[in-house]
């Protein structure tokens, strides 16, 4: 400022601030160092903690840290946590690529797939009930209404041969 023939006055005057606050210089804390080599070694030890926890573990070492200044320090030091994974699990191969199997035996996750498949398909169809079939299982009720069905396949006087009979339904 003063080099292009201005004052600080003048110029913190002109921006409307205190001179004081551009003569600041921040001071770093005599125990900063060793919170952050603390911090350091924590994280190291144990990097799945977070910035909280590792505040916490200072405060018990007797460091007077909010949790605000070692969330500054964390970030400035780069010990971030690694993102969570968010993809979605897949059966199989991690490549993606289905294998096929060249011996008996070989490829066996697959078939406990279809098995837990198989094994969800009976129990929707033969044994959990359902509020549209009168609550029944799909089984149960496809065998009564085979059993009640009378088709009427003979052609008496007078018919035309489009009646069917169902005395199941007449009940």
């Amino acid at each position: 400022m003063t080099g292009r023939g201005l004052s600080q006055r003048h110029v913190c005057q002109f921006v409307g601030i205190h001179r004081s606050t551009a003569r600041y210089r921040s001071q770093p804390r005599a125990d900063e160092a060793a919170a952050v080599a603390l911090m350091r070694e924590y994280a190291h030890e144990q990097p799945m903690y977070g910035y909280r926890i590792i505040a916490a573990m200072l405060r018990h070492e007797g460091f007077r840290l909010n949790r605000k200044r070692v969330d500054r320090i964390w970030r400035q030091e780069g010990l971030q946590l690694p993102r969570r994974k968010t993809g979605k699990r897949r059966f199989g191969d991690s490549t993606g690529t289905l294998r096929r199997a060249s011996r008996p035996n070989e490829v066996w996750t697959y078939d406990l797939l279809e098995a837990r498949i198989e094994q969800w398909r009976q129990e929707y169809n033969h044994r959990r009930p359902h509020s549209s079939l009168r609550y029944l299982a799909p089984a149960v009720f496809a065998e009564q209404a085979r059993l009640s069905l009378n088709v009427d396949w003979t052609l008496g006087a007078g018919q035309d041969g489009t009646r069917a009979l169902f005395s199941g339904q007449a009940q």
